[in-house]
């Protein structure tokens, strides 16, 4: 029957049904990383920060090493260079350990056999090295290449970026690279730069820092191969004049968001006019110039323009026109970021104290180095941006005291970062400062010739002892009878002499 067959054949399938046993929590704190699957590992390394931490971990074993090389973990990648302090301190100099000087035996072995004869041909040291064992590794799905830090102080020619290096690039990682920034070279050609650019087509970063081959021509040239181009920077570009720049750039007028031409030999720019071609530029950095830029308006009585979308402007050692500031000030309701150091030359004698009585955005991050503040321009500066700002570079105004009247609940509540270096600041006026300033975390007040010179090395020392003065009646309120005692028979035994 069929029942019965069901019957007989059930002690069958119950020896042959699958163990449904658990891992207990013990079994699983047994579990080590190694024993994990190559695949489980490279989700954990996706999560560091950097791939200098990858390059670590390869030291720890094979099986880590295999790891490491794996394409995902390369997509974004910023080489520094291992000889200074700053990548000592970021505990970066083991990237270099196989970046910089992996032996040629197993970078062949990776790249493969046709290309092992080129990569004899080329330069395997320096720069070079890194570019080829980032690109070999990474392939096409390298995303991101910062090579700023990479050796940007070695005049040799093997420690800096040249055309040969500019081909390996592209021709290995043009398919999904959207930011590129080129260390300081003095090798590079305009033609390679801008065969580099037409491959490359979804550039949306480009940084060309101290790169003498660009000129204006050339930046133009660049803009019409790269029509996603957002963020643009030939800073110290000694060939760069800034001539045509407003007609140069228009084929990236509808995307261009930030833009860097400090340092370079720029002499005029005007600013309401490429305001309004560009209008979605973001951050515009025009700092030291070497011919002294000049910043003008001479349109400024267009009472449609706005500059609305400004959320950085750099004009540090700049000619700037005084009724333009005025109505940048006025009028960019989204501006976080404003630098007006070292010196501002203004053509016509801007006043100060009118400037901050105007209506200020919200700023988070301002620097008026050298500007020839005083403090009653100082007191209405707190009362307009005191709630908003991380950061306040005051430094190099002589005559600024950094008094205020602080009337109830007023302060910096955000304020981070404060220099007042070389001005006239007394120890009250710091200790005052520190108290309506909570976040603060760094304060330089060298050259302050009114404060003594311990409180100038370390400025925090009048929050620490005002702190324990606070403490002070609370813990003699708090202490018990018996801690009383002592002072009481001290003075009692006085007394009693």
């Amino acid at each position: 029957m069929p029942g019965g067959d069901q019957s007989k054949q059930s002690p069958a399938s119950d020896t042959h049904a699958p163990s449904t046993k658990r891992s207990t929590p013990s079994d699983v704190a047994n579990v080590k990383i190694f024993d994990l699957p190559p695949k489980l590992i490279r989700l954990i390394f996706a999560k560091l920060d950097s791939i200098a931490e990858v390059c670590k971990l390869m030291e720890v074993c094979k099986k880590f090493a295999d790891v490491a090389k794996s394409p995902e973990l390369w997509k974004c990648v910023k080489a520094e260079d291992p000889i200074t302090q700053r990548a000592r301190d970021q505990s970066s100099s083991r990237l270099y350990r196989f970046v910089t000087y992996e032996s040629r035996k197993d970078r062949n072995e990776e790249i493969g056999a046709k290309d092992a004869s080129e990569a004899l041909k080329r330069r395997r040291c320096g720069l070079a090295l890194a570019v080829d064992v980032i690109t070999s590794r990474a392939g096409d799905q390298l995303e991101s290449l910062d090579l700023v830090d990479c050796y940007p102080n070695f005049p040799r020619y093997d420690h800096q970026m040249t055309d040969d290096d500019l081909d390996v690039i592209s021709d290995r990682c043009s398919k999904a690279l959207h930011t590129v920034r080129l260390s300081p070279s003095s090798f590079l050609s305009g033609s390679k730069i801008l065969s580099f650019a037409k491959a490359c087509l979804n550039i949306r970063v480009l940084h060309m820092i101290s790169c003498p081959s660009l000129t204006d021509i050339l930046l133009g040239e660049i803009a019409l191969a790269c029509p996603r181009l957002e963020d643009i920077s030939v800073s110290r570009c000694k060939s760069f004049h800034g001539e045509g720049l407003h007609a140069r750039l228009i084929p990236v007028h509808d995307t261009l968001r930030c833009l860097d031409i400090s340092e370079t030999g720029t002499v005029l720019l005007n600013l309401p006019g490429f305001m309004r071609s560009y209008a979605v530029l973001e951050e515009l950095n025009a700092s030291s110039c070497t011919d002294q830029l000049r910043i003008e308006g001479p349109q400024l009585e267009d009472d449609d323009f706005r500059f609305r979308t400004l959320v950085r402007l750099d004009l540090c050692e700049v000619d700037v026109d005084a009724k333009l500031l005025d109505r940048v000030v006025s009028e960019s309701t989204h501006l976080r970021e404003l630098h007006l150091s070292p010196v501002v030359r203004f053509r016509d004698m801007i006043d100060t104290a009118f400037l901050f009585k105007l209506p200020w955005p919200p700023l988070k991050l301002l620097s008026l180095e050298s500007c020839d503040l005083h403090d009653e321009v100082w007191q209405t500066l707190f009362n307009t941006l005191s709630p908003s700002l991380t950061y306040l570079d005051v430094a190099e105004n002589r005559s600024l005291t950094c008094s205020l009247d602080v009337k109830d609940g007023q302060g910096f509540p955000l304020l981070r970062e404060l220099d007042i270096r070389r001005t006239s600041t007394t120890e009250e006026t710091l200790e005052m400062l520190l108290s309506i300033s909570p976040a603060l975390e760094s304060l330089n007040s060298v050259g302050c010739m009114h404060i003594s010179r311990g409180v100038r090395k370390d400025p925090f020392r009048l929050r620490v002892v005002d702190e324990s003065s606070n403490a002070g009646p609370a813990a003699s309120q708090s202490s018990s009878p018996l801690d009383a005692a002592p002072h009481m028979t001290h003075t009692t035994t006085r007394n009693g002499k």
